[in-house]
């Protein structure tokens, strides 16, 4: 093997967070290099360029901020289309209030704080969009694209600049307004619990008991001063349309990236007051282009009929063929074609392929398994197999990749989701959380289970190499409860069929290195003899997942009636309403809450024991540092190593050194000229270390059920 170098840079590219631009050595944007479709002929970046408004849906490192670069690049070689991008999370960062508080609890969930939050976030995005155009007409851009005199960027400015004087009007009277409104209404709040001075910015302080009890008028006061103040039309819509006229433009598209880490009730305002009017009444001027997670998307009064959605993940992508087998041809052409690609930038004196003792067929196969394609995954296992392998002379085998994906599911998947439950979070985040923990060793244990009975069974349908127990079927009904963990790659859908009762069923895969570790063969039988060994009734986990919910959840109402969780999907159907309550002649809604004492109490004794003081953002950040102690590292890299904005690290960092948690590394600081930060060893005991004790903790507990 000659030039390792090359395998590691190629890994790297593919590992890292695409929002950060690819560059050569020439400082040359490499995105046209490197760009792979998921569909031959570029299907998906030109449909994201049709002047439609698109959703790109995937789950984190699927490529959507790398589709968007793409997309933007080749609109900037027109002269019809403006394209701006937004990172929505770093502005909804920026847009936090000052707030000053009597005591040192960060009360970021008040509502009041939070509405203020969502009108400096509005204020924001349109700021940032002005800045955006401005950029473009510094460097000229617009000038050499659209073939403009100086009179006409004249024009432009004048017009960006009537944005930013009626934008600081507007927002003057909601300011007065939001103040005026929710401060008369909280002057008569009778409460015993403690208040809180909230300043913002210059505005008068504003002291009061915000309550659960006033969270729906606080939210209406909200949305009452935005209707009678915020007219997004005459604000920002007109100044845009006459923009467009001076251009000669044809569409201006916004590129929204990361709109799903923001919380709902932040997409709700964004939505109703931004994206709904620009989209609907811009005379067909404004597309939006924005990327999204499953199941975490708000649109609203948009009409989705008038939508495109681009899903990303293997099954949502190519469903549309109806057979698992060509959808797993197309993966595997789709890995094929991403590997080669990639390959031509990065090895001059070698060959991608030299570096495994595998035949390409397999390969390409074993690749797409343990990444289900998503490139940021499939480059942390090829890093990791470099580390193993390469730099010891050893090719890369099946069990080094295999035991890459183990160690990607411990390191990345299963430390982040496990962390959370020990972070110093509400109470009501963990939860879910804790409970979807439990409902995943449940699954595993069933599969261990099979595993074994399969392995004495005579029956032909078994009789297949390795007799794999990665997968199971889930009734359509159930298989929404598995959201969380496919969301944070614990499994995912594979394929739809009908089970042995001919009910409609999702069949799920494991996690390849979930697999691994818990000694559950992977693989689904291929040829025509075997095709329904996974239709066999002891793969159907529906009263694993109905007993776990009835078991550990209920549906209460606020009045104390409890009714079984199976009863859902009825309760659903009349609003979420409490029967009983209304036979009382009363309404209340129920909502799903924790019935296990047991894991209530686990929890808990959990929150009161733990002795971390950050957050699970700041955890992450941590937990890169650790990864490649002692190397130190700038905001900007760490930013692509935890898929957060240099911006979103640099207001974490000052918490972190002040705890103790991080420091600066001086002496390549100096030498660099950029600030370098090291992780502590107060930081590994305190934070890393005991997160690290609690998942080892548990994979004993495992182990001694084996």
């Amino acid at each position: 093997m000659t030039n390792i170098k090359e395998f590691s840079k190629f890994a790297e590219s593919l590992k890292l967070n695409q929002k950060a631009e690819l560059i050569n050595e020439k400082g040359e944007n490499l995105i046209n290099d490197i760009y792979t479709d998921l569909f031959p002929s570029n299907a998906v970046k030109d449909k994201v360029n049709l002047s439609n408004t698109t959703i790109l849906i995937g789950r984190k490192g699927t490529g959507k901020s790398t589709i968007f670069q793409k997309s933007m690049l080749e609109q900037i070689d027109k002269s019809t289309v403006l394209p701006l991008y937004l990172d929505v999370k770093t502005i909804y960062d920026r847009a936090t209030p000052v707030l000053q508080y009597e005591d040192e609890i960060y009360i970021s969930k008040d509502e009041l704080t939070k509405y203020l939050l969502y009108k400096n976030f509005i204020k924001e995005v349109i700021i940032e969009i002005k800045k955006r155009i401005e950029k473009h007409l510094k460097f000229n851009l617009i000038e050499k694209a659209f073939g403009l005199d100086f009179e006409k960027i004249q024009s432009i400015q004048i017009e960006l600049n009537n944005i930013e004087s009626e934008l600081d009007k507007v927002f003057k009277k909601i300011d007065v307004g939001l103040f005026t409104n929710i401060g008369e209404e909280l002057e008569f709040t009778n409460t015993k619990e403690k208040n809180v001075g909230i300043e913002v910015s210059k505005l008068p302080k504003l002291n009061g008991g915000v309550k659960s009890g006033k969270e729906q008028k606080v939210k209406n006061e909200f949305n009452t001063v935005f209707l009678n103040f915020l007219d997004i039309k005459s604000l920002l819509i007109d100044n845009f349309l006459r923009i467009k006229d001076i251009i000669g433009l044809q569409h201006l598209y916004l590129y929204l990236d990361d709109f799903s880490e923001i919380d709902l009730e932040a997409q709700k305002i964004f939505v109703e007051w931004f994206i709904a009017p620009l989209n609907n009444l811009s005379e067909n001027f404004i597309k939006f282009k924005i990327a999204s997670y499953r199941g975490r998307l708000f649109l609203g009064k948009i009409d989705v009929s008038k939508i495109d959605f681009i899903h990303l993940d293997f099954f949502e992508a190519y469903n549309i063929y109806k057979s698992v087998s060509k959808m797993e041809e197309l993966a595997l052409d789709y890995n094929e074609r991403l590997i080669k690609n990639r390959a031509k930038l990065f090895f001059k004196d070698s060959d991608f392929y030299d570096y495994f003792d595998i035949k390409k067929n397999e390969l390409h196969e074993l690749l797409f398994e343990v990444s289900m394609n998503i490139p940021r995954k499939l480059g942390y296992i090829l890093s990791y197999c470099y580390e193993s392998n390469l730099i010891h002379d050893n090719k890369i085998t099946k069990a080094a990749l295999g035991n890459a994906a183990q160690r990607y599911y411990e390191e990345i998947t299963e430390s982040y989701f496990e962390s959370n439950p020990y972070i110093t979070r509400p109470f009501s985040d963990k939860i879910n959380i804790a409970n979807q923990t439990n409902l995943l060793d449940k699954i595993v244990n069933k599969q261990k289970f099979n595993k074994q009975t399969i392995a004495k069974s005579r029956a032909k349908i078994f009789n297949v190499p390795d007799q794999p127990t990665s997968h199971f079927v889930v009734n359509d009904e159930f298989s929404n409860l598995l959201n969380n963990l496919e969301l944070n790659g614990y499994l995912s859908t594979y394929n739809k069929i009908k089970d042995k009762s001919n009910i409609s069923s999702t069949l799920f895969a494991l996690d390849y290195g979930l697999c691994r570790k818990h000694n559950l063969n992977y693989g689904r039988p291929k040829d025509s003899e075997h095709r329904k060994y996974y239709s066999d009734s002891r793969f159907s986990l529906n009263h694993v997942i109905r007993e776990h919910f009835n078991s550990t959840q209920v549906l209460k109402c606020s009045s104390g009636h409890e009714f079984n969780f199976e009863l859902k999907k009825q309760f659903e159907m009349y609003d979420m309403n409490c029967p009983t309550c209304m036979k009382d002649g009363s309404i209340n809604k129920c909502e799903i809450t924790v019935s296990n004492i047991e894991l209530i109490e686990r929890i808990k004794n959990i929150e009161r024991t733990s002795l971390l003081q950050v957050d699970y953002d700041e955890f992450r950040i941590l937990l890169a540092l650790k990864q490649f102690s002692p190397v130190s590292m700038p905001t900007k890299k760490l930013g692509e190593l935890t898929d957060y904005s240099y911006q979103f690290i640099a207001k974490r960092i000052p918490k972190l050194m002040e705890l103790g948690f991080i420091e600066i590394d001086e002496e390549k600081s100096l030498v660099v000229k950029k600030e370098h930060y090291l992780i502590t060893a107060k930081a590994k005991e305190r934070v890393i270390d005991p997160i690290t004790t609690i998942i080892r903790e548990k994979e004993r507990e495992a182990n001694k059920d084996k």
